[in-house]
């Protein structure tokens, strides 16, 4: 690291494959076992797990910083779908602080693309039973208790902890979420073993239509997708330059499509950095405020920051 006084600068990170699923990549993560690095700039080569080490709320926030502690809170990652996915579910924080004294995981996916058939499954179609499940859960073949959608570019779905989800093959996917891979199998080869550990974490309610966000539903150029404790996730259609304050917390801009420009006032003038469609970059707290700029028409890029929490995260508070 260089002078740690120094001002921090929107950081363009460098995507880094999983090593556990196909398909699938990830953006902006601070996992330990996945941290990935920023590329350009005196902060080049430095990873997320680094710069939280050393920088702590300058990066994140002091509201953020104070919740989560040194771990980035939140992760992007890419999914291309080439197989129908195992049937999922994600832990919830209370559980994961308990069970694996880690954060638990709740997700937005939002759909860049789908194939002519692509599907998602999301939640049951009616109320089920412990035991129905459990029996469908054998047969491997609990997609047909979940509901079948068949989505369009530009379509979230919000993934509490405890929803059952999976998706089929031609989705591309950007999934932002708390920085955790607690999610468990419930189908799948050699997954009983998970799926009896997830068993009584599952949501067996009737599935809320209202985590289903469809695109024409989101207003532009601003709109929400997701707005809960763990995350807050917005679109933007960037038709003209818009200019954005900190709130007491980082801001991570993923690019859908097209191009756009971050300026930021350095000294006396203002400095460019460059975001391109499928890449993430990371706008510390340090930043005060920052200006997007469309380099093409009308490109699209998600939003996603925290808003004020009052409470500490028992797991950062147990350590």
């Amino acid at each position: 690291m260089e002078d740690e006084n120094r001002k921090l600068y929107p950081l363009l990170t460098v995507p880094v494959d999983s090593k556990w699923n196909e398909g699938e990549r990830y953006t902006l993560a601070d996992l330990g076992a996945v941290d990935t690095p920023v590329s350009g700039g005196w902060l080049g080569g430095n990873t997320m797990g680094d710069l939280m080490e050393t920088y702590l709320d300058r990066v994140s926030g002091e509201n953020p910083f104070e919740f989560y502690g040194t771990q980035f809170p939140l992760m992007v990652k890419t999914i291309s779908t080439s197989a129908l996915s195992p049937v999922r579910v994600n832990v919830g924080d209370e559980e994961a602080e308990q069970r694996y004294d880690s954060f638990g995981k709740t997700a937005l996916w939002y759909v860049c693309a789908v194939e002519p058939g692509a599907s998602v499954y999301l939640g049951f179609r009616e109320e089920v039973s412990a035991a129905e499940l459990y029996q469908r859960c054998l047969m491997d073949d609990v997609l047909s208790l979940m509901n079948e959608i068949i989505p369009s570019p530009g379509d979230a779905f919000l993934i509490p902890p405890g929803t059952v989800y999976a998706a089929g093959p031609g989705l591309s996917i950007v999934e932002i979420s708390e920085a955790s891979e607690l999610s468990l199998r419930l189908t799948g080869e050699d997954s009983r073993g998970e799926m009896e550990e997830a068993f009584d974490l599952v949501d067996l309610r009737e599935w809320d239509p209202s985590l289903y966000i469809r695109a024409e539903d989101v207003a532009v150029p601003v709109g929400d997708l997701a707005r809960v404790p763990q995350m807050h996730v917005s679109r933007i259609v960037l038709s003209e330059a818009l200019q954005v304050s900190q709130r007491d917390s980082f801001s991570v801009l993923h690019c859908i499509s097209g191009k756009i420009s971050v300026l930021v006032r350095e000294g006396d003038e203002k400095k460019a950095y460059k975001l391109d469609a499928g890449r993430t970059m990371l706008i510390p707290d340090d930043v005060d405020e920052f200006q997007l700029v469309p380099e093409e028409k009308d490109p699209v890029l998600l939003d996603a920051y925290l808003d004020p929490r009052s409470e500490t995260d028992s797991y950062v508070k147990n350590q």
